[in-house]
């Protein structure tokens, strides 16, 4: 069935891309040419639609590999779904393919370079599934200043200095998360805890990354 529906679907694209080719070699005849790259980019939002749902029905079946399956379809179709690249990648890292999930967070944050969603995504895989802190503060301070970064982001970012062991760092980015959200929630214990930890043990300081960037 889904089959069917992808072989149609990529059919209407092909269509109405091969007509949308040759209308520029006619003449001017007076009426514009039906197809255009609107009518296009409409079909193809529609397949993604499609198959977007259809991944809801086989996650209530519990048909992993198959959601997996279609959301590469999906990102080959909407390279800019940031979110069918954070679903993918999670159950890839679920069934433990931790290669495939990193590559597919990777892919989801270089077609969306300026969504920080996207970095945000695999900052965490780092921080969180691969426990690579130092990677995870590199994406993450890049992160921070893309669309649609918020405090969250920020803070995760703090977190990942301290873990890689860049306490200065993480002082700075504490510093600035409570200087534009000075009610956020546990802003100030946790730059009271990392300055204490700066102040009692200067080896704590193991490595030095590239320093929080300012606050947009």
């Amino acid at each position: 069935m889904i089959r069917s529906r992808i072989a149609a679907a990529l059919f209407l694209v092909l269509c109405a891309a091969g007509t949308a080719q040759a209308a520029p070699h006619v003449k001017h005849a007076g009426a514009a040419p039906q197809s255009s790259q609107a009518q296009v980019d409409g079909i193809v939002s529609a397949i993604v639609d499609d198959l977007w749902a259809e991944n809801d029905e086989h996650w209530h079946h519990g048909d992993y590999a198959r959601i997996i399956a279609l959301d590469r379809i999906i990102v080959g179709a909407d390279p800019k779904f940031v979110e069918c690249y954070a679903t993918g990648a999670w159950l890839m890292e679920s069934l433990g393919n931790l290669n495939d999930a990193e590559a597919f967070y990777q892919m989801g944050a270089r077609n969306n370079p300026k969504d920080a969603y996207a970095s945000y995504n695999l900052g965490t895989f780092y921080f969180h599934t691969l426990k690579d802190y130092k990677a995870a503060a590199l994406v993450l301070r890049k992160g921070v200043l893309k669309k649609g970064a918020d405090i969250n982001d920020w803070k995760t970012l703090a977190h990942a200095y301290e873990r890689a062991g860049d306490i200065n760092s993480s002082v700075k980015t504490w510093k600035a998360i409570k200087a534009h959200w000075p009610d956020g929630l546990a802003v100030e214990h946790n730059l009271t805890r990392v300055v204490s930890i700066q102040k009692s043990d200067a080896a704590a300081n193991r490595i030095s990354l590239p320093g929080p960037p300012p606050l947009p």
